[in-house]
């Protein structure tokens, strides 16, 4: 096996064990669970960190930042259906703004475009109709639903409670918040 073969091999090996291991490891705890000499790791984070979004904390720990990290995955022409259709459910049953949800469909708009150029519009045309004005900003409802996201991806327990809305926000209602709690 080549070098680069190596290090390529190297790098989805830490993916892996860093994406199992949401508290972080330290590059020695990665060299031995690699079974190489810690200075191949340390020489090799510097690169795998322009490629990965990766944490640095203050006890040594190095950890992928979950929320920064690009998901890989690919789909048949079906199951791209599937998620626009579900997404498509989802702006229709939701009055407020979730430019995540928009922002992946734009994704998978673009990744259609060759295969199914008619279909690909469709599913562009869909994520500008979730970021429309008459869908309501707020931010305080994506900011829980990011904080739940990523609680869930870190099997964290979370803390939520709500609270009226106002009558200047709307006709009633209630917003949501949540903590992280361990």
């Amino acid at each position: 096996m080549s070098r680069a073969q190596n290090k390529t091999d190297r790098w989805m090996k830490i993916e892996a064990l860093l994406l199992s291991h949401p508290e972080g490891l330290t590059q020695a705890e990665i060299a031995r669970r690699l079974d190489v000499h810690r200075s191949i790791i340390n020489r090799d984070m510097y690169d795998f960190g322009k490629q990965f979004p990766i944490i640095n904390h203050e006890d040594g720990r190095i950890s992928i930042d979950r929320s920064a990290y690009l998901i890989k995955v690919t789909f048949s022409l079906h199951e791209a259906m599937a998620v626009h259709l579900a997404a498509r459910l989802l702006a229709t049953r939701m009055d407020r703004q979730n430019p995540h949800a928009a922002s992946a469909l734009r994704k998978l708009g673009v990744s259609l475009e060759r295969l199914a150029p008619r279909i690909s519009t469709h599913v562009k045309q869909s994520a500008d109709v979730m970021d429309e004005a008459d869908q309501r900003q707020d931010p305080v409802y994506l900011q829980s639903l990011e904080k739940l996201t990523l609680a869930w991806a870190e099997q964290r327990k979370v803390q939520v409670w709500h609270r009226k809305r106002a009558r200047r926000y709307g006709n009633g209602g209630v917003y949501a918040f949540c903590d992280n709690i361990g």
